[in-house]
């Protein structure tokens, strides 16, 4: 009898302290979401490297044009860009890397996370980011290039940067992405 209160006992413990941490809040449970999150301002602008564009469309080499960022005075680590376009209109849509001259310098201070390209519903999903030595980098430049060749073009159609566009900091959660801009493509007269 003495052994079966024993254990009796030891299970009520037990249930007791599981039901008590249970009801208890952890510590710092809100400690990795960084307190100014809800001041982020936000200045970042992605867009191309001009408004609109004439398209050559009888040509082996195909059209391209800078995709650029302007975080104007806040540092960034990061930038993923989400385009849209007309399928039916523009083939071979692709991202092209940036080269040395860009808006993250040379290619030891960026990697490309990824650089996907749906030519059937229209769509190109890319995004570029500071390597894992590198400090986060804030001002104007080229993250890659569009490019596309331009055979079916007979009328202006649009390229899109889309909502679901954005621009990162470390320590952050939130994007920093203000604004997106379209591109109009005209066919060559």
């Amino acid at each position: 009898l003495g052994f079966v209160l024993v254990i009796a006992t030891l299970g009520l413990v037990i249930i007791v302290s599981k039901s008590v941490q249970k009801s208890e809040k952890p510590k710092n449970s809100e400690s990795s979401i960084p307190q100014n999150q809800s001041q982020i301002a936000k200045t970042a602008s992605l867009m191309f490297a001009s408004k609109t564009y004439v398209a050559q469309a009888a040509t082996s080499i195909p059209n391209t044009i800078d995709i650029l960022i302007d975080t104007q005075q806040t540092p960034i680590s990061g930038a993923q860009i989400e385009i849209s376009y007309d399928s039916k209109v523009l083939t071979d849509v692709k991202i092209i890397p940036p080269n040395n001259n860009s808006f993250f310098g040379t290619q030891e201070n960026y990697f490309v996370l990824f650089n996907e390209t749906d030519q059937q519903n229209g769509r190109v999903s890319y995004a570029i980011a500071i390597a894992p030595s590198a400090q986060e980098i804030k001002g104007r430049g080229s993250i890659g290039t569009l490019s596309f060749n331009s055979a079916n073009l007979e009328n202006e159609t649009q390229i899109t940067i889309l909502d679901k566009s954005m621009v990162s900091r470390i320590g952050t959660q939130e994007s920093l992405l203000n604004a997106g801009a379209s591109i109009i493509i005209s066919p060559s007269q």
